[in-house]
């Protein structure tokens, strides 16, 4: 009797021990989804967060701030302040900075002279000889680009893009005033090669949208009788808005004689 005692109490103890090993949560695994918090990045550089939220991002060119007398500073301060505080309720920005570093070959080819065999070769071969001390010296390897992310709320991305273009022209109007400070938007392709260079530093980047959307293209030939059949797209799990972005591409450019897309 005392061995079946002591045997139940050991299965009751096994049994107790695995409920409370099945019942702590598995440890998530850290993939690139995980980390990177949006859903969808359109080409023309609109990015669904998820909720009903959208954003864009304009970059911002330097303006001659330092150099610039003391009471033209104050007022690029309050031009910028002005500019912060013109956005509404529900819309919402970030200023991001990221120093990049430049490959120094590839740096070094794009500011070198070409020796054109007119006599002044020897000015040239001076002037590279310069760049590259300058460059090996570790001096002037780096770039600082300067980011401002708009985010705003919207029951769908058309009422979204539409708002976004909009808020975007004001704001490139408005930074205009601050030093005469260029803006532009950034594509969807650039807005990813920011998030490459954060995330995978010197890893090179390579990725355009039209390869993405040529990986799900087929073409197929028909053996027995020789004809050539229409490529097929078939696409999965898309929202409508990002569908008929692609549709209306495909039908554009990749295949404009024509291609039967499934969904």
């Amino acid at each position: 009797m005392e061995d079946g005692g002591k045997s139940d109490r050991k299965a009751r103890k096994q049994g107790k021990k695995r409920r409370e090993k099945n019942d702590v949560p598995r440890r998530k695994r850290n993939t690139a989804q995980a980390a990177i918090q949006y859903e969808a990045m359109v080409e023309n550089g609109v990015c669904s967060l998820g909720g009903n939220q959208y954003s864009v991002s304009l970059k911002l060119a330097d303006i001659d701030y330092q150099l610039a007398p003391e009471e033209e500073q104050a007022s690029l301060v309050e031009s910028y302040a002005q500019f912060v505080n013109s956005f509404d309720a529900g819309q919402s920005i970030q200023l991001t900075v990221m120093n990049r570093h430049l490959n120094k070959a590839e740096l070094a080819q794009s500011v070198e002279f070409a020796p054109r065999g007119d006599g002044l070769d020897a000015y040239r071969w001076e002037y590279n000889d310069l760049i590259n001390a300058r460059l090996a010296s570790g001096r002037n390897n780096t770039v600082t680009e300067k980011y401002v992310t708009i985010t705003v709320e919207a029951d769908d991305f058309d009422h979204a893009t539409n708002k976004l273009a909009q808020i975007s022209s004001d704001a490139i109007a408005q930074l205009r005033a601050v030093g005469g400070c260029r803006a532009e938007r950034v594509s969807g392709e650039d807005r990813i090669r920011i998030l490459h260079d954060i995330l995978r530093p010197g890893e090179p980047f390579r990725f355009e949208y039209t390869d993405l959307l040529a990986l799900t293209l087929r073409r197929r030939t028909s053996s027995h009788r020789g004809r050539s059949i229409s490529p097929v797209m078939v696409t999965r799990s898309v929202s409508p808005e990002r569908r008929t972005h692609t549709i209306r591409y495909c039908v554009s450019v990749i295949c404009p004689r024509g291609c039967l897309i499934v969904s």
